[in-house]
């Protein structure tokens, strides 16, 4: 692949973003915990999410079908409510490669908005994930050391006000190295905002 075309691509991904007020929440728990517990690296606080479908290296040309397609996919969906649940891994519980939050809710719809954004994205040449969906908020990578102990009865975001409404979908590129790492590329309201 020519520099000039690598230049011409982004990683992309498909996403859902919590508010401010609760990213710059989560943001307070992140640097209160990260002298505590060991992992490599925690999610800058702007970069929190939940992934929707994850598209890779993607020219801008490919870009523009997709801007298309989620566009017209949102005319009709619906707002709906979610909140943060709990704690869990992926990988040794002893050693995990990701800390992340919970989700909880409205989940059937967000399960829903993440089968047809999937569906329309599959018209523009993109594969449909082979694992279940499993909506979460990454807030840590990599545990450095062998011995961690996820904290089963611990619900950190009680104190907080976990529970908003959901009336967009985000396109954003990753740019490597830059913190924060994700940037808006296109923003999807829901045109459906009556209620649910």
């Amino acid at each position: 692949m020519s520099k000039t075309k690598e230049k011409n691509e982004h990683r992309l991904f498909v996403a859902i973003r919590l508010p401010r007020h609760l990213k710059a929440q989560l943001g307070r728990w992140i640097q209160f915990k990260r002298s505590k517990w060991a992992f490599k690296k925690w999610i800058h606080p702007q970069d929190i999410h939940i992934t929707l479908h994850f598209l890779g290296s993607t020219s801008e040309e490919k870009q523009e079908e997709i801007v298309s397609v989620l566009t017209e996919q949102c005319k009709n969906q619906d707002v709906f409510s979610l909140s943060l649940e709990g704690l869990g891994v992926f990988g040794r519980e002893i050693q995990p490669n990701i800390l992340w939050a919970g989700v909880r809710g409205e989940k059937q719809k967000l399960h829903q908005l993440q089968g047809k954004v999937t569906a329309s994205l599959e018209t523009v040449g993109f594969s449909l994930e082979s694992r279940p969906y499993h909506p979460h908020v990454t807030l840590a990578r990599k545990y450095k050391e062998n011995g961690f102990i996820l904290p089963v009865d611990e619900n950190p975001w009680e104190a907080m006000n976990h529970t908003w409404s959901v009336k967009d979908m985000v396109l954003y590129k990753s740019i490597l190295g830059n913190e924060p790492m994700y940037h808006e590329v296109a923003v999807f309201p829901f045109f459906n905002e009556k209620p649910c």
